[in-house]
């Protein structure tokens, strides 16, 4: 199944407008997205799609130069449950200081996960950064249906 799960939590609607853009390209792309906002989402839903997913996106802002907290926990499910999905996608935000994007390639490095795409901003995304955040769906809309 071409399928990517989407997680991501969001403190100022900056990720979320990200993941929003990343899930309407997949979605065109023919990519079925679940979506979980890691505030309300059910572990159990989680791991439930995370079994059959091919790809994973990670959406985060940035909390004191690291991933906001569920977004890490997030990328502790991965490693625990270990799933077959081989490709994934970092979007984070940040206000002050950035870090979350290195943050996120610490803890999901072990997993052995291709990074497709990865886009760290300042602020709510511009045109031009919902322009890329396109072009990473498409690559990774290619390489779902291409494995």
């Amino acid at each position: 199944m071409e399928k990517v799960l989407v997680a991501y939590v969001t403190m100022w609607k900056s990720t979320e407008k990200m993941v929003q853009q990343l899930v309407e390209t997949l979605e065109n792309e023919g990519i079925d997205t679940p979506v979980y906002n890691l505030v309300t989402a059910d572990v159990g839903d989680i791991a439930k799609d995370l079994v059959d997913s091919r790809g994973i996106v990670l959406g985060t802002p940035t909390v004191l130069n690291k991933m906001h907290p569920f977004a890490v926990y997030a990328t502790h499910l991965v490693k625990v449950l270990n799933p077959p999905a081989k490709y994934a996608v970092a979007l984070t935000s940040y206000g002050w200081g950035r870090g979350a994007l290195s943050h996120a390639s610490e803890l999901l490095g072990p997993t052995g996960l291709e990074i497709v795409g990865a886009l760290e901003i300042n602020g709510p995304p511009t045109s031009e950064d919902l322009e890329t955040i396109q072009n990473i769906g498409k690559t990774l809309a290619e390489k779902i249906k291409n494995t």
